[in-house]
């Protein structure tokens, strides 16, 4: 038999699941963590404004990339920076990113090619 949560259960859940991955080029391993509700929000609408289209890459990476607290180490100022380094750590990084925060190749595409920010397109 499950147990039905209260709120305070609900709020008190520790769900921010983090995983570290080794980036052989680095020679050293980067926590990766799930993005809150309000972090995906945020993530959504600045990919999807039509003044932030290119660094989609960077752009989740700085909201998942963390300390082993969980706190993230990376700001929007350092998007550019961090897409400058090589494309192969960055994708393997994105792509784990986007399998711990339940994101479809075709979501990030949607989000990060749609100038309107409407994520269905309309």
């Amino acid at each position: 038999m499950t147990i039905v949560m209260n709120r305070d259960a609900i709020l008190n859940a520790d769900d921010i699941v983090m995983e570290s991955i080794y980036v052989k080029e680095w020679d050293g391993t980067v926590n990766l963590r799930v993005m809150s509700g309000v972090a995906r929000e945020r993530w959504e609408d600045k990919a999807s404004s039509s003044e932030n289209v290119e660094g989609a890459v960077g752009r989740l990476l700085v909201e998942c990339i963390c300390d082993d607290d969980g706190n993230l180490i990376f700001t929007d100022a350092d998007i550019e920076q961090l897409g400058e380094k090589a494309c192969g750590p960055l994708i393997n990084l994105f792509e784990k990113a986007c399998e711990l925060n339940t994101l479809t190749r075709m979501e990030v595409n949607q989000v990060a090619g749609n100038s309107e920010g409407d994520l269905n397109g309309s």
